[in-house]
């Protein structure tokens, strides 16, 4: 099974995966790791580098935002650590990581990630209020 860490700053991490577990109940395998005001980017390091080696050799980590320290961090991971098959993505939301929780069984690490990229991207939806339109109403056409 592919390990998936999230992260991201404040409570981004724990807050998604409070999400997961209302809706798609407790997960095995998957690791919030917040990066909190207070907090060093070494700390923030040091701990997931802690969840990596928790989570075993393939691990998808969804963080909130590119070029941001989670982001980073990862990435500095996925080149030191490469005994391990490390896969980083940013621009993490519920129907991203939804789709990876549920969806990771059933696919290779390369089938997942464009799953989480087009579960995401189709999850951002913009609400626009339609006019409702008059319908023609002839009475001259009853029954």
């Amino acid at each position: 099974m592919i390990g998936i860490i999230v992260s991201g700053h404040g409570n981004f991490a724990s807050g998604l995966l409070s999400t997961v577990k209302l809706i798609a109940g407790e997960q095995d395998m998957v690791i919030g790791i917040d990066f909190v005001d207070g907090q060093g980017s070494v700390e923030l390091k040091n701990n997931i580098k802690d969840a990596m080696n928790k989570l075993g050799d393939e691990i998808l980590v969804l963080t909130d935002l590119a070029g941001g320290s989670p982001f980073m961090n990862s990435v500095l991971l996925k080149q030191e650590l490469t005994d391990k098959k490390i896969e980083v993505i940013s621009g993490t939301n519920i129907p991203m990581l939804l789709e990876v929780v549920l969806k990771r069984d059933d696919n290779d690490m390369k089938e997942l990630m464009q799953l989480a990229k087009m579960a995401g991207t189709n999850g951002i939806n913009i609400f626009e209020l339609k006019e409702k339109q008059e319908e023609d109403y002839n009475s001259d056409d009853g029954i």
